[in-house]
C-alpha cells in the first residue's frame, strides 16, 4: 500500500526548492558596451605589489599570475588591451570613473557598487599571519584581530574590516608589505596579515627561513573580474571556460602559486584502467543524457522563478537573509538573490544597534523553541544602510518566518526579510504634523474661522468666531446657515469668492440675520468685520469643495494695534538707552584692555567676554589650570574650590599664565563679587580682569636690574682682588731677588737671581698687557676689522712670539703647519693677540711633556687647537671660564682664557676647552671666515 506524501512535507520541499534556486547566476541588464581598437584599446587595472598575482617585475613592468591569465584571454578574444598597475584604491577609482575598463577584486558585497562581477572566479583568496618563527601565534580567526596589534595593507580589506569593527587602533598600516615582512625578519618582532601566497612567494623570494606562515580564518571570497561592460564579462567567462578545459591556467598556477610540485606522469597502467573505466561508463552516458536534460528544463523553470523573484525584490526594496540554527551563522543574499555571504552573528550583529539585534535573536528563538506559533513575525528598528553605504539611520520592518524544518519538524533554517519603511514612516509623520498645525491653527484664539461646503452651508466654526458672533458652536452647525445669510452676499457660486478681502457692517438689531438666527445669534448693535475667503479645490477634479472665512473684528484688532503701538515706542525708548549703556560699556572695555568675566559654580565654567554681548572665551576649570603658570595654580586651585563652595566674599588676584604677552608672560588681575541671577535663579561670580603684564615686566627689569648691578659690582670687586693677587706675585719675585742682589752672593746666584727677576718681568708685562686689553674689550673698544691676511706666516710668528714669553726648559714646542699659503679674510691683529695668549698660557702652565699647536681651514671656518700636558684645570675653574663673569680664576691661569673666548666670540666664533686634573688641556678655537687663497702642503 503506497502512503500519500505529507502536505506539510510537500510544501517544505518546494518552498527550500524555490529558495535555493535564489543562489543560481543571474546575468545584469544594465550594460556598458564600447568598441575596443588600437587606438583606444581596453584598459585592465590591477594592484602593482600584490605577490604573486600581480606586481612590478625587476625591469618595471607587469608580471604576475593574474598577468599571464589575463594575456591568454585577451590573445584568444583578439581585443587590443593595455596593462596599467596602480594601488587597488585607485584602481576602483578608475574604473568607477571609466577611467579603466577591467579590474580584479575581491567577490564581497563592498565592491559590488563598482560593477558587476564575473562568473568564474580567477582564484581564491586566503589569508595567512607571518610571524618570527620563535614566537608564539596568537591570531587564528577574525575576532582575534580585536585583542591583537598586527600590521595590514593601508586601505586594504583587513584593515577598512578593522575599521568598521572599530578595531582600527589594533591596526598598524603600511603602504608597502614587502618592507613590513623584511623589518619583522630582520629585527624578529612583529606579525603581518597578507595573501597566503604573497606570503609564501615573498618567503621564497628572499630566503626568510625565521618566518613562519600560519592560516588565519578571514572569509574574503574569490578574485574575480569586475567591469561595467557586462558583455565583456560573458566573453572572458567564455573564454576562461574554455582555456580552464583545456588546463591551460594549471602551468601558470604551478610557476606562481607551487612551483616546488614537478609535472606529474601519468603511469601507463592508469591508462588501461581509464579504457577500461571508460567501456563500462558508456551505457550509462544515455542514462545521464536523459536525467540532465531534465534538470536542465527543471533549472530553466528555476532561473525563471528565481528571475522574477529577484524583480519582486528589487521593485519592492526588500533584502532578505538565513540564519541556519546548527551553525548559528546568517547568509546574506545580494541584491540578486543569487550570492550570498556568511556572517558569525557575532560579525552579523554590528549591522543593528545591540538593543534592536537582541530583540532580533530572542524572536528568533522564540520561532526555534515554538513559543510562537505565528507564521509571520513583524520586527520594526533602525539601523544604518550598510548595503548602500549610506550613514543616515533608517527605519526597517524586518519579517520572520521558518523557512525550513527537520524531520521532528523543529526548525532549521528562519527566513528574514528586511524592508526600509522610512518614506512611509515619513510621509504618516508629515500627515500627522499636517494635521497637527491645522487644528493649531484652526482652534487659534485670535482669528475666527468659518467653513462653508461647497453649497455654501456651514459645517464648522471655532471658538473665536462663534464669540464675535456670540453664538454657541453646537447650534449653529446644527442650524448650518449659508455664507448669503450670514454675511448678506449675492454670490452663488463659491468659486467667485476665492481671495477676495472685504470689510462688512453688520447690523444685528436690523439685519435679516436676527429674523432668522435670532435665536441662535445674541450679538447685538452693529459690528465691523474684516473678511477673508479663500476656496479649497479637491486635487482630483479641482472643483471647489470648501470655502475657508476668515473673520476678524476690526474694532478691536485697531484697539490691539494701538496698545502694541504704545508698547512698542516705549520699548524703543528702552532699547534706545539700553543700546547706548552697551555702546559706552563697550567702548569702556575696548580702550581699556579690560574683560568682563563669569563664574558658574553650576557648570564650573569661566566665561569671558570681550563686550557685553559677545562671549570671547568660555573656560572650563581643566582648561584654567592648563592655562595658569604652575607659580599661580595653588591660589587659583584654591580660588576656584572657594567660589564651588559658594562663598560670599569678594576678591582680587594676580596670576600668572602660560601665555605670552610679547616677550614677557602674560599677567592677568581679576576682581570678582558673588551675585545671584535672577534670571536663571542661580549663583555666580560676576567681575573684571584686565591685563598688567607690562606693570609685571617693569617690575622684573628693575628686579633684574638691580640684581645685575649687585653682579657687576661683585665682579669688579673679584676682579681687582684677583688681579692684585696676580701682580703682587710676580712683583713680590722681582722684589725679594732684588733686595737679594744687594747681598753677600756668588756669580752663579747672581746669574739666577737675575734670571727670575727678568722671568717675573715678562711674567707682570703680560698680565698688564691681559689686563689692558680686557680693559679694551670691557669699554667696547675693541673693533673686528677683517682684511685679507696671509694666515700662515702669521700663525708662525705669533705662536713664536707667544712660546718666546714663557720658554719652560724641558718641554718640547710642536707647531703643525699643513698649508703652504693660505689667505683668509680674518682681523689679523686680533688673531695674533688670541695666537699669543693662548700659547704663552699654554706654555706658562707646561712643567713638563709638550705643548702641540695646528690650524686647518674646514667648511669656511679656521680651526686653531692648542694642547699641552700641564696638570689640566679642574671642574670648578671650567665652570667659571664658560660663564665668564670677569675677572681672573687663580694664579696658574690667570685671565687669558676668560679674555680669549670672549675675543673669539666677538669674531663670531666660539672657544671650547676640553681637561681634566692630572690629564692635560686642549683648547679648541673656530672662527667663520671665508678663504681666497689655498694651497696645502702634499705631506705634513
Amino acid at each position: 500500500m503506497q502512503r500519500k506524501p505529507n502536505k506539510r512535507f510537500i510544501y517544505t520541499l518546494v518552498a527550500i526548492v524555490l529558495f535555493s534556486t535564489m543562489a543560481a547566476n543571474a546575468s545584469s541588464s544594465n550594460n556598458h558596451t564600447r568598441t575596443y581598437t588600437n587606438e583606444h584599446p581596453l584598459i585592465y587595472e590591477d594592484c602593482w605589489d600584490m605577490y604573486p598575482y600581480s606586481f612590478l617585475n625587476e625591469q618595471g613592468k607587469p608580471d604576475g599570475y593574474n598577468i599571464e591569465v589575463i594575456k591568454m584571454i585577451f590573445e584568444k578574444l583578439k581585443i587590443p588591451y593595455t596593462i596599467v598597475l596602480k594601488p587597488a584604491t585607485q584602481n576602483q577609482a578608475d574604473l568607477n570613473h571609466d577611467n579603466a575598463d577591467l579590474i580584479v577584486v575581491r567577490s564581497t558585497g563592498f565592491f559590488s557598487r563598482f560593477g558587476h562581477y564575473s562568473r568564474n572566479s580567477i582564484s581564491l583568496i586566503t589569508m595567512s599571519l607571518a610571524t618570527p618563527i620563535d614566537k608564539p601565534v596568537n591570531i587564528h580567526t577574525f575576532s582575534d584581530l580585536s585583542k591583537q596589534r598586527v600590521t595590514v595593507l593601508d586601505s586594504g580589506m583587513v584593515h577598512r574590516l578593522m575599521i568598521d569593527y572599530e578595531w582600527g587602533a589594533n591596526a598598524i598600516p603600511v603602504k608597502d608589505i614587502n618592507e613590513a615582512i623584511l623589518r619583522v625578519s630582520d629585527t624578529e618582532q612583529g606579525q603581518v596579515i597578507w595573501y597566503k601566497p604573497s606570503l609564501e612567494y615573498l618567503k621564497r623570494t628572499y630566503d626568510l627561513d625565521n618566518i613562519q606562515i600560519t592560516d588565519v580564518d578571514i572569509p574574503l571570497g574569490e578574485a574575480r573580474f569586475v567591469s561595467h561592460n557586462q558583455q565583456l564579462l560573458n566573453q572572458i567567462d567564455s573564454v576562461y571556460t574554455l582555456l580552464n578545459s583545456e588546463d591551460r591556467f594549471e602551468p601558470l598556477q604551478n610557476k606562481w602559486f607551487y612551483p616546488d610540485r614537478g609535472e606529474w606522469q601519468m603511469p601507463a597502467w592508469a591508462w588501461w584502467l581509464m579504457g577500461i573505466a571508460t567501456l563500462l561508463t558508456i551505457p550509462l552516458l544515455y542514462s545521464l543524457y536523459y536525467f540532465r536534460r531534465k534538470d536542465r528544463q527543471l533549472a530553466k523553470s528555476y532561473d525563471l522563478q528565481n528571475q522574477r523573484m529577484s524583480l519582486i525584490l528589487e521593485a519592492s526594496g526588500v533584502r532578505m537573509w538565513t540564519y541556519n540554527v546548527h551553525t548559528e551563522s546568517f547568509n546574506w543574499y545580494d541584491r540578486d538573490s543569487m550570492n550570498y555571504i556568511t556572517y558569525p552573528a557575532e560579525e552579523f550583529s554590528h549591522r543593528y544597534y545591540p538593543g534592536d539585534f537582541n530583540r532580533l535573536m530572542r524572536v528568533i528563538e522564540q520561532l526555534i523553541d515554538g513559543s510562537i506559533t505565528d507564521e509571520q513575525v513583524s520586527l520594526d528598528i533602525k539601523a544604518m544602510d550598510a548595503e548602500t553605504g549610506d550613514n543616515q539611520e533608517h527605519d526597517f520592518q524586518i519579517q520572520l518566518s521558518v523557512l525550513q524544518r527537520n524531520k521532528k519538524g523543529n526548525p532549521i533554517v528562519i527566513l528574514g526579510t528586511k524592508k526600509d519603511i522610512t518614506d512611509e514612516l515619513r510621509m504618516e509623520q508629515d500627515a500627522e504634523e499636517r494635521l497637527i498645525r491645522y487644528k493649531t491653527i484652526f482652534d487659534s484664539s485670535t482669528i475666527g474661522i468659518i467653513v462653508f461646503n461647497a453649497e455654501g452651508q456651514l459645517t464648522n466654526i471655532n471658538e473665536k468666531a462663534c464669540s464675535l458672533f456670540q453664538c454657541d458652536k453646537k447650534d449653529i452647525i446644527r442650524q448650518s446657515p449659508s455664507f448669503r445669510t450670514l454675511f448678506e452676499l449675492e454670490e452663488d457660486h463659491i468659486e467667485a469668492l476665492d481671495g477676495v478681502s472685504m470689510c462688512r457692517k453688520v447690523d444685528f438689531d436690523n439685519h435679516l440675520t436676527s429674523k432668522e438666527l435670532g435665536h441662535i445669534i445674541n450679538q447685538s448693535g452693529t459690528q465691523i468685520f474684516e473678511i477673508h475667503m479663500m476656496v479649497a479645490c479637491d486635487e482630483a477634479n479641482e472643483h471647489a469643495n470648501n470655502l475657508l472665512v476668515v473673520v476678524e473684528d476690526i474694532r478691536q484688532h485697531i484697539e490691539i494695534k494701538k496698545q502694541w503701538k504704545d508698547k512698542l515706542a516705549r520699548k524703543r525708548d528702552l532699547q534706545h538707552q539700553l543700546d547706548n549703556y552697551i555702546d559706552h560699556t563697550n567702548y569702556l572695555l575696548k580702550v581699556s584692555g579690560m574683560r568682563i568675566v563669569r563664574y558658574s559654580p553650576e557648570t564650573h565654567t569661566l566665561c569671558v567676554k570681550d563686550n557685553l554681548s559677545h562671549v570671547q572665551y568660555e573656560l572650563t576649570q581643566t582648561r584654567c589650570m592648563t592655562l595658569v603658570h604652575e607659580r599661580s595654580q595653588k591660589r587659583v586651585m584654591h580660588l576656584l574650590s572657594k567660589m564651588d563652595n559658594r562663598s560670599q566674599e569678594p576678591f582680587c588676584m594676580e596670576v600668572m599664565t602660560v601665555i605670552r604677552s610679547g616677550e614677557n608672560p602674560l599677567w592677568l588681575r581679576f576682581c570678582m563679587t558673588p551675585v545671584h541671577d535672577d534670571i536663571e535663579e542661580k549663583d555666580a561670580y560676576f567681575g573684571i580682569c584686565y591685563d598688567i603684564s607690562e606693570l609685571k615686566a617693569n617690575q622684573l627689569r628693575l628686579d633684574e636690574a638691580y640684581s645685575t648691578a649687585r653682579e657687576i659690582e661683585h665682579a669688579k670687586n673679584s676682579f681687582l682682588k684677583n688681579m692684585c693677587y696676580e701682580i703682587r706675585t710676580p712683583l713680590t719675585a722681582v722684589v725679594g731677588f732684588a733686595e737679594m742682589l744687594s747681598t753677600d752672593i756668588t756669580p752663579e746666584d747672581e746669574h739666577v737671581f737675575t734670571k727670575e727677576i727678568l722671568d717675573n718681568s715678562d711674567h707682570l708685562l703680560r698680565l698688564i698687557d691681559e689686563i689692558l686689553f680686557y680693559s679694551r674689550i670691557d669699554s667696547d673698544m675693541v673693533k673686528i676689522t677683517p682684511t685679507p691676511t696671509e694666515f700662515t706666516e702669521l700663525f708662525k710668528t705669533n705662536c713664536q712670539r707667544g712660546w718666546d714669553m714663557a720658554h719652560p726648559n724641558g718641554v718640547n714646542f710642536i707647531m703643525e703647519i699643513p698649508y703652504d699659503q693660505l689667505v683668509l679674510n680674518i682681523d689679523g691683529y686680533n688673531i695674533a693677540h688670541l695666537l699669543t695668549s693662548l700659547i704663552s698660557n699654554a706654555a706658562f702652565n707646561t712643567k713638563h711633556g709638550f705643548v702641540r699647536v695646528r690650524f686647518d681651514y674646514i667648511g669656511r671656518r679656521l680651526i686653531i687647537s692648542v694642547e699641552d700636558t700641564s696638570d689640566g684645570i679642574s671642574d670648578r675653574e671650567l665652570q667659571l671660564i664658560k660663564q665668564h663673569t670677569g675677572g681672573s680664576i687663580d694664579e696658574r691661569i690667570g685671565i687669558s682664557l676668560p679674555v680669549c673666548k670672549q675675543l673669539a666670540e666677538m669674531m663670531n666664533g666660539t672657544l671650547e676647552i676640553s681637561s681634566e686634573s692630572g690629564q692635560g688641556t686642549i683648547v679648541w678655537v673656530s672662527i667663520p671666515c671665508q678663504a681666497s687663497l689655498i694651497k696645502r702642503k702634499k705631506f705634513i
